[in-house]
């Protein structure tokens, strides 16, 4: 059962790198809709400040990881314990 969320933990991170990678690199400016059909665009050159979900998704994906891995972190500090 671990494994299984360790492994769905990574695909998340992976899946979220991909889309936060795809979204830094294509968004150039932002469109804000008005009234009455107006619409103002906003350039956006050094760095996007709009989130995407690969950013939600990287940070439950490493939630998950370490979530998978307390079972056996466990195991290891019983193991290394003396006394």
């Amino acid at each position: 059962m671990n494994a299984i969320i360790r492994y769905f933990g990574l695909a998340l991170v992976v899946a979220g790198a991909i889309r936060l990678w795809s979204h830094m690199t294509t968004e150039t400016s932002l469109t804000v809709a008005g009234c009455f059909g107006n619409e103002w665009v906003i350039p956006v050159t050094s760095s996007p400040v709009a989130h995407c979900w690969g950013c939600y998704a990287i940070a439950a994906g490493l939630v998950s990881l370490v979530a998978g891995f307390i079972p056996q972190s466990r195991k290891l500090l019983s193991a290394i314990r003396i006394g």
